[in-house]
């Protein structure tokens, strides 16, 4: 009798546990990837505006508008169930040359650059479709770190050089393109929000101003996966 008690139990057990051990049979937790990421920007960098109570005419009220530049990245990161997958993304975009207006009607020399590092976490949904095509959606947010360097006239009285911390978060929609087991290329679109910030000037009273912005980002990568 306590051996078919025993019995028992072990059978019942099995049933209950089955379908779970099934089902983490198709979670791939060991899944990883790494991925390199080139892309370039849709819309144009923010205007950096500063502003001040001018000393010797009007309120200062000029704008710097950087020239657009090719974005870097890369992401680490898994699959933690079937067709879905999330990942760390790092990028970094400068933007140097460009305009500066201060409102004189003519744009004048400067010099200075800015740099933003960007880190998210993203997760994707994937459509497995086919052997070489597999669309997919996703999300994320996390935040950028603005670095503005000596930003100003050539031979100016000040210079913007600060860096801030703002708030970003983003959608993307795309495709993946396996080449085969190992090695995959990615096209992905990216349409996101990015938080404002203010910072400091060498002058007393005078601050350099980013508005929040909306932007819209494609990107191309190669992820290498390890299984």
């Amino acid at each position: 009798m306590r051996n078919l008690s025993i019995a028992l139990l072990a059978a019942g057990m099995s049933l209950v546990t089955a379908p779970a051990f099934a089902f983490m049979d198709n979670i791939n937790l060991e899944h990883f990837y790494i991925e390199g990421k080139a892309g370039i920007p849709l819309t144009p960098h923010p205007e950096i505006t500063l502003k001040g109570p001018g000393v010797f005419g009007p309120p200062i009220n000029s704008e710097y508008r950087p020239d657009e530049g090719l974005a870097v990245g890369g992401a680490i990161g898994a699959y933690f169930m079937p067709n879905w997958r999330g990942e760390i993304e790092f990028s970094w975009t400068n933007g140097e040359d460009g305009d500066l207006d201060f409102g004189v009607g003519a744009s004048l020399p400067h010099s200075g650059e800015v740099d933003v590092y960007t880190t998210m976490l993203n997760v994707y949904r994937e459509f497995d479709l086919n052997e070489w095509f597999r669309p997919f959606f996703g999300g994320g947010a996390g935040f950028s770190i603005i670095d503005i360097d000596d930003i100003g006239a050539v031979g100016g009285a000040f210079t913007t050089d600060d860096k801030e911390a703002v708030f970003v978060a983003a959608a993307h929609i795309g495709a993946d393109f396996p080449i085969n087991e190992m090695f995959v290329l990615s096209a992905r679109y990216t349409a996101g929000y990015q938080s404002g910030a203010e910072f400091d000037t060498t002058a007393v009273g005078v601050t350099s101003v980013k508005d929040e912005q909306l932007f819209q980002f494609i990107s191309f990568g190669l992820r290498i996966h390890f299984n």
